[in-house]
């Protein structure tokens, strides 16, 4: 007898794996800003001007941490996201829809860069030696650099949407119909996804020197400014995630149940194959690239054939990890949990007021003789506590939780 199988459904009406993976993407990029502080990496100069608080107890364990984040998540939020488009295109119309962005993207973007994000760099401005005074630094942050901090993410996303939104009105989009199972090979899907990023990465990465013998340049370099500040893009990825995005379009307009991620198409399936390919993908990046040994280095390549082996064994990984999340969230997700419900939905905000929590945290931490380990784990558990009950307060706020 066939077992039916639980509901997919949250409690406010959003796809169960899709739900979850966001708000685990979010809990993943809070792991990231809190192993920054405790690990090795290189590049001191560029280091202490990224990362707001550099604490003395460091272990290169947070390395591998922090690239393995770094490495995905961002391909995987832009390609999720553009799952939507094309329903909330079909629904909202083109004006609709670029008034429904602005006002989800845009006001905590602005409100955000403005108010929250400056909280962050003032406790790497205190842990330079500076002196204590926050209106003073927001002076000086807004009038010189306005650092836009994690919040690229969003006014990057506005942008996907706007460009997609100025497409779908030359273009409209053709009404939903009933289509039959698209369901290619997941291989062949790999390969394509794999070749169409990594094509749009390596001659940036190699125009804006991200180079084998530097990885952390990958994450800390190649930043470029859009027109005027703070909006500051990652210049060797942008195509590349605008890649991911399109392709999330596409998919959503297939429809998530007659696509390649419906609940009976092979991905998702074989979802511990494409879970177990994915991390072996990544350790094989980190042991290539990330450790003491480096294949560029010891291969006696050029620049640029160094630069372009890295940038081919970094979308190798990133494209399984992508895929391997995609299949274990929604192969493996069926049963829904309160807890994780309550996460998700505050996740949106979460992301928004970490970074200042972490900073403060790693901030008051530098002078508590600790280990990293220790110290890593009260940002992760400080912040996500902190910020989750903030969030769940803030959203009893009426009219702003139909924003966030």
């Amino acid at each position: 007898m066939a077992v039916a199988r639980p509901t997919a459904r949250t409690v406010h009406g959003r796809e169960l794996g899709l739900d979850y993976l966001r708000g685990s993407v979010t809990f993943l990029v809070i792991v990231a800003h809190s192993a920054l502080a405790y690990a090795t990496l290189s590049v001191e100069d560029v280091r202490h001007t990224f990362i707001p608080v550099v604490d003395s107890a460091q272990s290169s364990v947070f390395n591998f941490v922090f690239y393995f984040i770094d490495n995905f998540p961002m391909c995987l939020l832009f390609l999720v996201s553009g799952l939507f488009v094309l329903p909330g295109l079909r629904s909202h119309g083109v004006a609709g829809y670029i008034r429904q962005r602005l006002i989800r993207l845009g006001i905590p973007f602005a409100v955000s860069v403005a108010f929250i994000v400056p909280i962050a760099y003032y406790f790497g401005w205190r842990a330079s030696g500076h002196p204590a005074g926050y209106l003073s630094f927001w002076k000086l942050d807004i009038a010189s650099g306005w650092s836009c901090g994690p919040q690229w993410t969003i006014w990057e996303l506005l942008l996907f949407d706007l460009l997609a939104a100025a497409f779908f009105f030359v273009i409209p989009p053709k009404p939903k119909a009933n289509e039959s199972p698209w369901q290619p090979s997941p291989v062949l899907w790999f390969i394509g996804m794999f070749l169409g990023a990594a094509l749009l990465f390596i001659p940036l990465a190699i125009r804006f020197d991200i180079t084998a013998q530097e990885p952390l340049a990958l994450a800390l370099t190649g930043w470029r400014r859009l027109i005027t500040k703070p909006f500051y893009f990652q210049a060797a990825r942008v195509l590349m995630y605008l890649f991911w995005f399109a392709m999330g379009i596409f998919l959503g307009g297939k429809g998530l149940e007659s696509g390649p991620l419906a609940k009976d198409a092979p991905l998702v399936r074989r979802w511990p194959l494409w879970s177990a390919w994915a991390i072996f993908c990544y350790c094989l990046f980190f042991a290539l690239f990330m450790g003491h040994f480096n294949l560029a280095s010891q291969l006696n390549l050029g620049e640029r054939a160094g630069t372009a082996l890295f940038g081919l064994v970094c979308v190798l990984s990133s494209t399984a990890c992508v895929f391997g999340s995609l299949a274990f969230f929604r192969g493996a997700i069926h049963t829904p949990r309160p807890w994780m419900d309550s996460f998700t939905r505050s996740a949106y905000i979460i992301y928004l007021i970490h970074y200042g929590f972490v900073t403060w945290i790693q901030y008051r931490l530098l002078t508590v003789p600790l280990p990293p380990v220790a110290k890593f784990a009260i940002a992760v558990i400080g912040t996500t506590a902190m910020t989750w009950a903030l969030a769940r307060i803030l959203l009893r706020i009426p009219g702003l939780k139909h924003i966030v």
